[in-house]
């Protein structure tokens, strides 16, 4: 990747890309700039010409609506006497945006439904299950305590379920705030054990 530009000191143009001329490493930056001012003598081929640093910036965009192009705005800034790249920002089409709302609500949602399958089988460990869906398994076990404890899962898994995604549908209409994992799994029913 070029790290300098040669610029013509007069119309602040870039001449060509690349790295410091070999007889100029190891100069300052504002000797770089414009070796003519800085050297006595200074090389003919240097003469009208400066040596700016390449800086990259990322400008501010709406990454819902907008994205980054692969086109570059290369401006020479004399102030600072380095060339600025920045990408250009770019427009979605609506239906670029509607796809990017659907990857990013499939990917929440995604995120939420792991976090709240994590919860139920955290739920079930202390009681020496190894899933939600292994306690559920025991419903019509003839041991009377897993049949109780199996049934208990199984409507409480049904509870949670019910209650993650009506959360998660009010939040992709847009009639709630966007929720976190976290926040999702605090709402939820709780696991009442019978006794």
């Amino acid at each position: 990747m070029d790290t300098y530009c040669k610029v013509d000191l007069s119309t602040r143009q870039i001449v060509d890309r690349g790295n410091v001329p070999v007889e100029l490493i190891g100069l300052s930056a504002e000797v770089l700039a414009d070796p003519a001012s800085h050297l006595d003598p200074c090389p003919p081929q240097h003469v009208g010409f400066g040596y700016w640093p390449i800086l990259y910036e990322v400008p501010r965009y709406e990454p819902a609506t907008q994205c980054l192009s692969d086109e570059r705005d290369e401006t020479p800034d004399p102030t600072t006497k380095a060339i600025i790249v920045r990408p250009k920002v770019v427009d979605l089409t609506p239906a670029e945006i509607a796809a990017r709302a659907a990857a990013a609500g499939a990917a929440i949602k995604q995120q939420v439904a792991d976090a709240v399958q994590r919860h139920l089988d955290a739920a079930v460990a202390g009681r020496n299950y190894s899933s939600a869906a292994a306690a559920v398994s025991y419903v019509g076990d003839p041991n009377p305590l897993w049949d109780a404890e199996a049934r208990a899962v199984l409507a409480w898994r049904s509870a949670v379920w019910t209650a993650c995604f009506a959360a998660l549908d009010a939040v992709l209409a847009g009639d709630r705030a966007p929720l976190t994992p976290e926040e999702m799994v605090a709402e939820l029913p709780p696991l009442v054990w019978p006794e």
